[in-house]
């Protein structure tokens, strides 16, 4: 029987959320294109911000997370100096918040001054969607600004992946339903196994048909390994069931 404390339920389900946070990717080498109507900077700045980095990488909705972000940019003659700016954007590359400037002071989160690394920090504490399910994520988008003397800026372009991917955290509410479900069908399979004319096979089937009829039980399937079935919450768990040399 596969049963998970609520720690290591919540430990699997950042892993599930692949909450890794990703580099926006570069533009093509001629130019770094703008977004939403900004100029795109020429060959010449094709080595513009980095793509951002932040730490941590694993986040969970509506809780507030303090969250470092860095960025290297290039010596440049024609950089205006205190114009690097961490931008937040939807998918399509829209403005939706403007993160704040970023700093190589050495303060500020930034671990050394003037070695190039721009670094802000902000506070991720977005709400839980409605009806969003465990293992179901939401990705942000960030990208960094830099101003140039001689154009009015220069901007990352939007990659396809998100900069972060968060999820929500199981409720204590959802881990009572959980365990109460698989409490209940570890009595129904053991009582039923205990009728020595059923086959493996039938006492699968029985034990994915009990599970169905259970309070917030969305599915619950039966194969040769055993039995799985899924919570209206999105968590999954289920049972092995096979003897050697038995269906």
């Amino acid at each position: 029987m596969v049963h998970r404390s609520s720690r290591e339920i919540a430990a699997k389900t950042q892993a599930i959320a692949t909450a890794t946070l990703i580099a926006i990717a570069m533009a093509s080498p001629g130019a770094i294109a703008g977004t939403k109507g900004e100029p795109a900077c020429p060959v010449a700045y094709s080595f513009g911000p980095s793509p951002p980095e932040a730490v941590p990488s694993d986040l969970f909705q509506a809780r507030n997370t303090t969250v470092t972000v860095t960025s290297v940019v290039p010596k440049d003659p024609h950089f205006v100096s205190g114009s690097v700016t961490l931008l937040r954007l939807d998918s399509k590359g829209n403005v939706i918040a403007n993160l704040g400037r970023m700093y190589d002071d050495g303060a500020h989160g930034d671990a050394h001054a003037h070695d190039g690394q721009y670094t802000t920090q902000f506070t991720y504490n977005d709400p839980v969607p409605a009806g969003e399910l465990i293992g179901q994520s939401i990705p942000v988008y960030l990208v960094v600004r830099a101003n140039y003397s001689n154009l009015p800026h220069c901007r990352q372009s939007l990659s396809e992946s998100p900069v972060i991917r968060s999820v929500r955290e199981i409720t204590a509410a959802e881990n009572e339903e959980l365990e109460a479900t698989t409490a209940a069908g570890s009595a129904f399979l053991e009582a039923d196994a205990k009728y020595p004319w059923k086959t493996w096979s039938q006492i699968r089937k029985d034990l994915a048909e009990f599970l169905r009829e259970q309070p917030h039980v969305t599915s619950a399937e039966s194969n040769e390994g055993g039995v799985s079935f899924l919570m209206d919450s999105g968590l999954r768990s289920g049972w092995m069931i096979r003897k050697p040399g038995m269906k």
